[in-house]
């Protein structure tokens, strides 16, 4: 019985250990070790109590065990080496976490960051095809990414599977806001003239030239300012004609140039309202907070550019990756990067005591997950990808 429980349990450890090498280049593969326990002891004898009285002390209990066993078979979760890739959407986890996905409706949960699309846009793992979670990025009527107050993109508040629509477009936006920096000559005289132009988009993404022209007067420190757009002048209200500058080279007034869409239209000619009419273009020529950095009227040279403008082209998709903090990101040919959604990491030591099915961890106690699914830490953090190609892959760790 002794020989025959050691064999066998020796055959076990060996298994374990075989299963660890086979799976050495498994992406998300953690390493396994078994630990041995005492089999069933047999007992021949009781043990007896000293008896001071009769002058006899006490003895041991006669046991004999019969064999050993695997008492249990566990998991090496620490952190192994992380390896570089060639896909964008491979991913690792840096530190404890793990992928949420569903498979067959089922949810899972896995370390195996090797992702891709299938036919229908839903971010898949590729060993297995299984539904990667997060939060997919929220889009009005119109295709456009909602943000916050802040800028940020808003993201569904529910976990569902990432989906990337097949022939998803980022949509025009027309330019609201252009920004001017750079000097206009102090030295110019009464007559003379210097301009700038750049391009600036409509609501349908069509590109515009819109030139700048400051022209000397008669004041000292005040110039005329014009605005064409694609040649034709552009009115201009009445109190936003001319700038002034003070003796120190900084601008005084105005700050901000407004310019209603349909003013724009207007310059255009035709029917068309081919700018929003309820929307404004904003040109800013120096902010409140630090005037250097906007027009100055310094001596030497006339260096005014536009060098900032919001609007942009309808692009079409050229590629998507996973960045550092796990959000999935949309390439586009207007040179446009957005965000289309978050990855899911789910951690809690629940997730610790998973059985494995194919790859894929199904918590042995659903209940117990489902009712602590606010602790499960469903976030992005925890993401590490290497370097600007963004890339890791986990691989195994050291056997024990």
């Amino acid at each position: 019985m002794t020989a025959q429980t050691s064999l066998r349990a020796h055959q076990q450890r060996m298994d374990v250990i075989a299963n660890n090498v086979a799976n050495v280049n498994t992406i998300g593969y953690k390493a396994s070790r078994a630990q041995f326990a005492e089999h069933i002891v047999q007992r021949i004898s009781f043990g007896r109590a000293p008896t001071i009285a009769m002058d006899v002390g006490g003895l041991n209990p006669l046991q004999i065990g019969t064999g050993v066993v695997i008492g249990s078979i566990l998991a090496d979760m620490s952190q192994g080496p992380l390896g570089a890739t060639d896909r964008p959407l491979d991913a690792a986890i840096r530190g404890d976490g793990f992928f949420v996905v569903r498979y067959y409706g089922q949810q899972r949960f896995t370390r195996a960051g090797s992702f891709g699309l299938d036919p229908q846009g839903n971010l898949v793992e590729m060993t297995t095809g299984a539904l990667v979670q997060g939060y997919n990025a929220l889009r009005d009527g119109g295709g456009r990414l909602i943000l916050d107050p802040a800028g940020r993109v808003v993201l569904s508040q529910s976990v569902e599977t990432l989906r990337v629509p097949p022939g998803l477009r980022s949509p025009a936006r027309q330019t609201e806001y252009v920004r001017l920096s750079g000097n206009i000559s102090r030295e110019m005289t009464a007559g003379e003239s210097f301009s700038t132009s750049g391009v600036i988009y409509d609501s349908a993404g069509r590109a515009h030239v819109l030139q700048v022209e400051f022209r000397s007067t008669t004041m000292p420190g005040e110039f005329a300012i014009a605005l064409m757009l694609d040649g034709r002048p552009v009115q201009l209200p009445a109190s936003s004609s001319s700038i002034r500058f003070a003796a120190n080279g900084l601008l005084e007034f105005p700050m901000v140039l407004r310019i209603p869409a349909s003013e724009l239209n207007a310059a255009l000619g035709g029917n068309s309202a081919v700018f929003d009419p309820g929307r404004s273009l904003t040109v800013e020529l120096a902010p409140d907070t630090n005037r250097l950095a906007g027009v100055t009227n310094f001596a030497g040279q006339s260096t005014v550019s536009i060098v900032e403008q919001d609007g942009y082209a309808a692009g079409e998709l050229l590629g998507i990756s996973i960045d550092a903090t796990g959000k999935l990101l949309g390439s586009f040919s207007n040179g446009r990067t957005e965000v289309l959604g978050q990855v899911a990491i789910a951690s809690s030591p629940i997730l610790k005591g998973c059985s494995e099915k194919g790859g894929l961890s199904s918590p042995q106690d659903r209940t117990a997950v489902l009712q602590s699914w606010e602790q499960l830490g469903i976030s992005s953090r925890g993401f590490e990808l290497m370097g600007a190609s963004w890339r890791k892959q986990t691989w195994i760790s050291p056997l024990s």
